[in-house]
């Protein structure tokens, strides 16, 4: 939307027919356009950012539940025989 705003100023002021006034409708052009491109890049490049960041905390979330788990998993190893005693053993 900005774009076509800065767009429609410089047709404006293209259609005075002055030279200056053209230059400056071109001005606007360009420059329009070189920071709509710009603010892209940057907003790209903070989503990706973004991204990792989300997956990097994730990751380190996983293994943390990974260490849990195991730790339960070797606990109730453990307790297990005591619980339920196999047959043999009674």
């Amino acid at each position: 939307m900005p774009l076509l705003s800065s767009i429609s100023m410089a047709a404006y002021l293209m259609s005075g027919g002055r030279r200056l006034l053209i230059l400056l409708g071109i001005a606007f052009v360009v420059l329009s356009i070189g920071v709509t491109v710009a603010v892209r890049m940057q907003m790209r490049g903070q989503a990706r950012k973004k991204k990792m960041r989300a997956r990097d905390l994730y990751l380190e979330h996983l293994v943390e539940v990974r260490g849990v788990a195991q730790q339960v998993a070797e606990n109730q190893r453990l307790v297990a025989p005591l619980s339920f005693p196999s047959p043999y053993r009674l």
